[in-house]
C-alpha cells in the first residue's frame, strides 16, 4: 500500500478516510461493482485466489489486489479479512447459482404455470359503473302522514326543552349518588369506630412468669429475673403459653 500524499491523493474518493489510515486508497470491504467484477476475475484467472489444492493464499491474494488497486478506478485496498469475508459471501452466491441451474428443468413447468396469462381470465370482472347508494323508488308512504317539507319552523320552544333536559339532567338523579353515599357512611363509621375501641382496650403482654408487663421475659423466659408469681422461685420457668390459666406446677404435669 503507498502511503497518502495531500497534494495529489486528495482528489479520490474517500481521501479523507485515507488521510486518516495513511495510505493512498481508502482501506475499505468490497462495495463496489468494480470490485466485485475484479474478484470474480482473480477467482477464475489467480492462483492465489484459486489454486489446484488447497484453499486461497490470502497473504499473496491480498498483495495482488492491492496491485491492481494503484491502477484500477473504483477499487480500493483490501486487508486479509476483507478478502476473506467476502470470499464466503461469493462462495455462498455460488452456491445458490449452482442449485439454480441444476434444478432449472424442475422449475421450468411450475414457472410457466404461476406466470400463465390465461390465469387473469378468473379475475372478478370490473364494474362498468361507480355504485351509488340506494334509493327507494316503491313503497313510499302517500298523505299526510310523513311530511318531507323541510321548511317547515321548528318548535324552538320544545327544541330548548329536550336539549336542557339531554345536557342537564333531573336534580333528583343528581341526589341518588349523594344518598347512597351517606346509607355507606352510616353503616361504615359504627365498624370502624368499633374497631378503633377494640384496639385501645388491648391487654397489654406480661411475662408469663412473673406476670410483671415492663419484664424483658414477655418476649423469652430466659430473660426474666423476677421470682415466680405462682412458686415464689427464681429458677422457675413460669407458666405454660399453652395453659396460662393454670399455674406454673399445674401447666407443665
Amino acid at each position: 500500500m503507498a502511503s497518502y500524499h495531500a497534494s495529489s491523493d486528495r482528489e479520490h474518493k474517500h481521501w479523507f478516510m485515507a488521510s486518516m489510515q495513511n495510505t493512498r486508497k481508502a482501506v475499505l470491504p468490497v462495495h463496489t461493482q468494480a470490485e466485485r467484477d475484479l474478484f470474480r476475475s482473480l477467482m477464475e484467472t489467480e492462483p492465489s485466489f484459486s489454486p489446484r489444492s488447497g484453499g486461497p493464499c490470502w497473504n499473496d491474494a491480498v498483495i495482488k489486489w492491492n496491485e491492481y488497486a494503484e491502477k484500477t478506478d473504483g477499487v480500493y485496498y483490501k486487508l486479509v479479512e476483507h478478502l476473506k469475508v467476502y470470499s464466503s459471501k461469493w462462495n455462498s452466491l455460488l452456491h445458490v447459482k449452482e442449485a439454480l441451474s441444476l434444478t432449472s428443468n424442475a422449475r421450468q413447468p411450475l414457472t410457466k404455470l404461476i406466470h400463465d396469462p390465461s390465469r387473469s381470465s378468473n379475475v372478478p370482472p370490473v364494474l362498468p359503473t361507480i355504485p351509488h347508494p340506494l334509493r327507494v323508488e316503491l313503497g313510499q308512504l302517500e298523505g299526510g302522514t310523513v311530511t318531507r317539507d323541510s321548511t317547515r319552523p321548528l318548535d324552538t320552544a320544545n327544541l330548548n326543552h329536550a336539549m336542557a333536559s339531554r345536557y342537564f339532567p333531573d336534580s333528583t338523579l343528581l341526589r341518588a349518588p349523594s344518598v347512597a353515599l351517606e346509607m355507606r357512611r352510616s353503616v361504615v363509621e359504627p365498624e370502624t369506630h368499633q374497631a378503633q375501641i377494640g384496639q385501645t382496650t388491648r391487654r397489654r403482654r406480661t411475662c408469663r412468669k412473673c406476670a410483671l408487663p415492663d419484664c424483658k421475659g414477655k418476649r423469652a423466659v430466659v430473660d426474666c429475673r423476677n421470682k415466680c408469681q405462682d412458686c415464689g422461685e427464681f429458677q422457675c420457668r413460669g407458666r405454660n403459653s399453652r395453659k396460662l390459666h393454670l399455674t406454673c406446677r399445674e401447666g407443665w404435669d
